[in-house]
This record gives structure tokens, sequence and C-alpha cells, in this order.
């Protein structure tokens, strides 16, 4: 038994392999992998495979100038030029994505792309073969099973409307399926391929999300986000709506989906449990007193009105003393949040695996005071033009190092591709709404409203000034942020000579 010989999976090598065979035979092909770095590596190995080269368009030409630029080294790129398969993952930047799109839309051009499943979606391309490299993706738990709907939803991207009438999809399963006999499925195989394909087309099981919310509730799940989402807006809905009722009555759950569910499965009295603890939970959240404002503010986001209160509190005792600048707010932002620990689990819960990565600590390790703070250097890079090798050196990367995988900045690109985006432009959106409520600008005359209007989309599109951000709104055919800065700063050096 020791020396037993086991098969194990190699789902992106046959995938690859039948990659390479659709395009041989002048067929387009997605192929769906695990991993944002096997999109990288699956598309290199196709590329090799085929022979030929693709010629850039005019168009393409200047995007890979453009990306040059905004990389400050193009071997910075997840792709440095065109090829015959191209990768499409929520790691690569937007000029890199469209490039790789472009090509595979050409007739003449890419004849293979890889993406990850989670992009499955948001792909519209002119493919005559889908290929899924496996039914499981990688996620921060290790490997789960894709749902049916995924599967499905992958599958789709083979022959698209407006583009192809039919198209070929095939699945590799893993661990490797076998056959028990000629002609008969294993019962092994049978479940498995129930398990990914249901019988009928109901691949999405429908059910009310507060009552998921309710379940968690009882679990004692109390810092679950979405349990703290949906106490949160109750707590505050009567403030808002200018009532006195117990928050429940203005949304009676005895008419939800999960109590019609409940009495259907006669499981009334367990339901009735989650609503009391449901209506506790809401008790306990609800602030004392709480102006309009920041009300309306908790319910539209969602966020603690303790939270939103303490940061108004905070606005309010510093007036006099505030920010006048977009670099000023962003370092004000950065340390409150650093520092205050409710209101950075509040806020960058959800990007905080990507912080830890950006800081050189590992996903098991616990997010700490002095941990956002790192990441001002690089952020700051980022709205003053500096290119990404420059952001990867800020937030202590080594760009210029001989492993492919630093050589990329991986750093800057969970910062530029994650934070600012998903939190930190909310956050000081939040911020900026906070401010104009309180408007202290009568009593600092120092601080500029525009400024203050822009904040959340400045940084989020790279620009330290209201100027700077309303110039690349006029000037949309500059495709870098880099090349912007660098744009404006020559208008502004030939205006003052």
């Amino acid at each position: 038994m020791g020396n037993r010989v086991r098969l194990t999976p190699n789902a992106n090598e046959v995938a690859a392999h039948l990659a390479v065979s659709a395009s041989n035979t002048g067929l387009k092909s997605i192929v769906f992998v695990n991993t944002k770095a096997d999109a990288i590596t699956v598309a290199a190995a196709i590329s090799e495979a085929i022979s030929g080269t693709i010629q850039p368009t005019q168009l393409e030409q200047a995007r890979w100038q453009a990306l040059e630029k905004e990389l400050g080294d193009l071997k910075h790129a997840v792709i440095a030029g065109p090829a015959i398969a191209v990768p499409h993952n929520s790691a690569m930047l937007r000029l890199e994505r469209d490039l790789c799109e472009g090509m595979f839309k050409r007739a003449d051009g890419a004849r293979t792309i890889v993406a990850t499943p989670t992009l499955a979606q948001g792909l519209n391309l002119p493919a005559h073969l889908a290929i899924l490299a496996g039914d499981k993706r990688a996620d921060a738990e290790g490997r789960e099973a894709l749902k049916a709907h995924e599967i499905l939803n992958a599958a789709a991207r083979a022959g698209r409307a407006g583009h192809l009438a039919n198209g070929l999809v095939l699945l590799i399963p893993e661990p490797v399926i076998s056959f028990d006999k000629i002609d008969t499925l294993s019962t092994r195989t049978v479940e498995k391929l129930r398990s990914i394909l249901p019988e009928d087309d109901h691949c999405v099981v429908v059910a009310d999300p507060l009552e998921i919310v309710l379940d968690r509730l009882m679990e004692g799940q109390v810092t679950d986000p979405d349990v703290q989402y949906t106490v949160n807006r109750f707590a505050v809905v009567r403030e808002v709506e200018g009532g006195s009722e117990e928050p429940t009555h203005l949304f009676d759950l005895n008419k939800s989906l999960g109590a019609y569910l409940a009495k259907k499965s006669e499981t009334e009295s367990t339901f009735k449990e989650k609503v009391v603890g449901f209506k506790s939970a809401i008790t306990a959240a609800m602030p004392g007193t709480l102006d309009s404002a920041t009300a309306v503010l908790a319910t539209q986001s969602g966020l603690s009105a303790q939270l939103l209160m303490d940061l108004r509190d905070r606005i309010k005792d510093e007036i006099g003393e505030l920010p006048t600048t977009i670099d000023g707010w962003l370092e004000w932002t950065v340390l409150w949040l650093d520092k205050d620990v409710s209101a950075r689990n509040a806020l960058f819960r959800d990007v905080s695996k990507s912080i830890l990565a950006m800081v050189g600590k590992t996903a098991k390790q616990e997010l700490a005071e002095g941990d956002v703070a790192k990441l001002l250097p690089g952020i700051r890079a980022w709205i003053t033009g500096k290119p990404i090798r420059q952001i990867e050196i800020e937030l202590g990367g080594a760009p210029d190092a001989g492993s492919r995988t630093k050589r990329l900045c991986p750093r800057a690109r969970e910062l530029v591709g994650t934070l600012i985006p998903r939190s930190l432009s909310f956050t000081l959106g939040l911020v900026s709404k906070i401010v104009k409520d309180v408007n202290p600008f009568a009593t600092q005359p120092t601080l500029s409203q525009q400024t203050i209007e822009v904040l959340g989309t400045a940084v989020r599109k790279g620009y330290d000034t209201p100027e700077k951000l309303f110039y690349a709104g006029e000037h949309l055919s500059v495709l870098s942020r880099v090349q912007m800065h660098e744009q404006f700063a020559q208008q502004t050096l030939t205006l003052s000579l």
C-alpha cells in the first residue's frame, strides 16, 4: 500500500492543451482557472505552445505606451506585449485588462483569454469555446466547490448574443472522475455531476436575506458584517422616519418571506425567537440622541450611529485646525483609522487581508495599530502621480528583485485595485459628507468647500488637487494617471511663463 499510485488533477494543463488544440483549428476560447496567478501562468504556457505573433493596432500601441508610463516599466506588467493567449484577473490594472480584452475581441488578435471565475459574469467576449479548469476555486479559507450558478454563468461565456450563435463548454472536474464499467457511470461520478449541475434550472436557492441575518444573530455572530449592517440600519430608521414607533414595526417581520417559509415548515416558534433576539440587538444599538443628518447617513451607509457621531464630534472639536488640502485630509483619515480600532474594523474589515499583504504580514496575523499608517507613503505616491513601481517601493516592496511575483508589484496592485476603490474612497466620502453637514467653512475660511466635495473621487482616481481632477475630466484621451500629472504640470509651467 505504501507504493500505491494516486492520480491528482492536472486541470490547468489539460485546459491549456485543449485551448492550444482549439486555437490550431481557428477557434477562440475562454479558459477559467482557480487563481489570479494561474491566469498568468496558463496564458503564458498557451502562448508558448502556439506559433505566431499578434501585431498591435494604433490604439493598442498608445495603450502600451500609457501602461509603460503608469507602471514605470513594462517589466512590471502582467503581460508585457501582444500575445496569442492573454490573462484576465482582478489584480490587473484597468489598462492591462482593456488591452487583453481588446486583443481577444479582434479577429486577428489573441485566440485565448484565461480568466478567474469571479470575473466570468463581466466578460462578454466572442468565444467559441469555454473551458472550466476545475470545479473548485481558491478563497481565503482554502478551496471550495463552485456553486451551480457560478459554473453555468462561466459556461454561458461560450456563444454570446451579438457575437456567436453557438458555443461549446468543457468542464474539467477535480478530483479525477473514474468509470467503473464500460458505458456505465459510477455512483460517485453521478453524485459529482449532480452536485455540479442540478437536474432542473433552479440553480440558485431563493432565501429571505433577513432570515440569514436572524440565523447568524441567533448563533451569536454579532460581529458579522451583514448582521451589523442590518442592525445599524434598523436602529436609526425611527429617527429617519420621524416617528416614535419601535423600529421593527416600520417593517413588519411577520409579513416577510422568512415568516412565510417558517409557517410553511411549521417552525414559527423558532422564527419568533429569532425576531426577539433581533429586536434586542436593535435596542442595544439605538443611540440616545441623534440628529437627523447623522440618522440619514447611518441608514444609508449601514454604519453604527455611534461611530458617525464620534466622527462628527472629532471634526467639530478640530474646527479652525482642520486640514485644508486633499493630502492633509488623507493623512487625517488614515491616522484616525490607524488609532481607532472600532472605526478601522467597521470601515476596513473587508480589506484587512489586503492590508496585511501590503505591510508584509501573513493572512493569519492580526491588523494592529501602525499597520494602516504604513500605507500613507504609498497612497501619497498614488495621488501625486508616481508610477506603480515607485508606489511598490514606498510600501516596502522590491519591484526590481528577480522574483516574477515581486516584479509585478503586488503590494501596489492591492492598494490601487482593492483598498483605495473599495474602502478608502468610501471612507473619505463619508468624512466629506460629515464635514459638509458640520459646515465649518465660515469659521475656517482657508478650508475650501470644493476640496471637501471632491475628496473621495480625487483619491480614488489618483489626484491631489481639485484642479488636477477637473483637468483629467476634460482630457479623457490621456490614458494614464502618470501621463495626466505630467501633462498638467507642463501646462501649468507653460501658463506661468
